[in-house]
């Protein structure tokens, strides 16, 4: 008899970066989320969504030792052309960027940095 597999349940990435958020609050770290959907204005009375210019931007920003940082949450799906590009950006002007499944991605990253700046 064949053992039926159990599916972990994969968390929300809204529930994920909530705690991401909770726990840079924790460690005292400057982060703030940034909402990327449609800008609403109102013309002639009716309101409309304005797509955003910086399409691909991690979800959250943050300051740490001296750093800027961007931290894209996934849960399970793939970083789309625009986040890809927007890694690249950070790496190559000297940014970090945390591509986050977990809060234990974000913690491991911090760590490491603190590692970096100490020695």
């Amino acid at each position: 008899m064949k053992k039926a597999k159990i599916k972990k349940p994969i968390p929300k990435e809204s529930d994920t970066q909530k705690a991401i958020i909770d726990y840079l609050d924790s460690r005292s770290v400057l982060n703030w989320r940034v909402n990327l959907g449609g800008v609403p204005h109102t013309v002639n009375g009716r309101i409309i969504y304005r797509k955003n210019p910086m399409k691909g931007f991690p979800d959250v920003s943050a300051i740490y030792c001296g750093l800027f940082i961007g931290i894209e949450v996934k849960a399970k799906t793939k970083q789309t052309p625009e986040q890809l590009k927007w890694q690249k950006d950070f790496e190559d002007n000297g940014a970090i960027y945390i591509l986050a499944h977990s809060v234990d991605d974000v913690e491991n990253a911090l760590n490491s940095l603190t590692l970096e700046v100490v020695s």
